[in-house]
């Protein structure tokens, strides 16, 4: 058991520049991160990904239309193609020509949906990145740079005092420690003996 009050309060103390040291770093991250966006820079980039992002949209609608008139053909070619349970069928040169041609649409097919769907993933990460680059010029544009700078100022300042108070309740607490030291000491050696008192008296009994 701590009898000395001080620890309390330097332990209070210290969680308060705890608190406020997490609270400089924010702050501080906050104006790094102001001071490292460049707005004309991030205006060209949302640009540049308004413009892919027509172009992708452009080349999606066109992949669209494509693997639809695929799929017209292939629609067309696979009822005259016949069965191979005929072996007439297996050799025909009509049939082996049909066969042929459904390979090449089945693989134009597979082809055309693959390119629209990685063009589909592209599209959804230009846009991902537009949202990002809109969302940090507006928080640009709203900071208030100079606010924050007031803020991490103060907040110093009150980790310099905090800091101080430490130091004189720390030091307080060495000395209160000091003249508490003999008297815990003999309170200790009392309750020993008491329970040494309180061991013989049961074993009399």
């Amino acid at each position: 058991m701590d009898f000395n009050p001080l620890t309390k309060i330097c332990a209070d103390t210290q969680r308060q520049i705890d608190a406020l040291q997490q609270s400089e770093k924010q702050v501080t991250d906050e104006l790094q991160w102001y001071r490292s966006i460049d707005p004309s820079a991030l205006t060209e980039n949302l640009r540049r990904n308004e413009a892919t992002v027509e172009k992708l949209r452009s080349e999606i609608l066109a992949l669209e239309k494509e693997i639809q008139e695929n799929a017209a053909r292939l629609g067309e070619v696979a009822p005259a193609i016949g069965t191979l349970f005929n072996p007439f069928n297996w050799f025909a040169k009509d049939q082996v020509d049909l066969r042929r041609r459904r390979a090449q649409l089945n693989e134009i097919r597979d082809q055309k949906g693959a390119l629209r769907q990685s063009t589909v993933k592209e599209l959804e990460d230009t846009r991902a990145c537009m949202a990002s680059v809109t969302s940090d010029l507006q928080r640009h544009r709203t900071f208030d740079f100079t606010r924050r700078q007031c803020d991490l100022s103060q907040i110093k300042q009150s980790i310099a005092s905090k800091k101080d108070d430490l130091a004189i309740a720390a030091d307080r607490k060495r000395r209160v420690d000091e003249v508490l030291a003999p008297l815990i000491q003999e309170m200790q050696t009392l309750e020993s003996r008491k329970r040494r008192a309180e061991s013989d008296l049961e074993a009399a009994q």
